[in-house]
């Protein structure tokens, strides 16, 4: 188990819906895709 987090940035994921409330995997892989291109070094999505 990781102790401590390394050095980087480690934005919050917010989680995108459908207009009927379900979770939007395309949407989640497009800001995931996002993150990556933009340099971030990992994502805080434990909520």
């Amino acid at each position: 188990m990781i102790k401590s987090i390394p050095d980087g940035i480690y934005p919050t994921m917010i989680t995108p819906f459908t207009a009927d409330n379900k979770v939007d995997y395309n949407g989640v892989e497009k800001i995931l895709n996002w993150y990556s291109e933009n340099g971030c070094d990992g994502v805080f999505a434990i909520c």
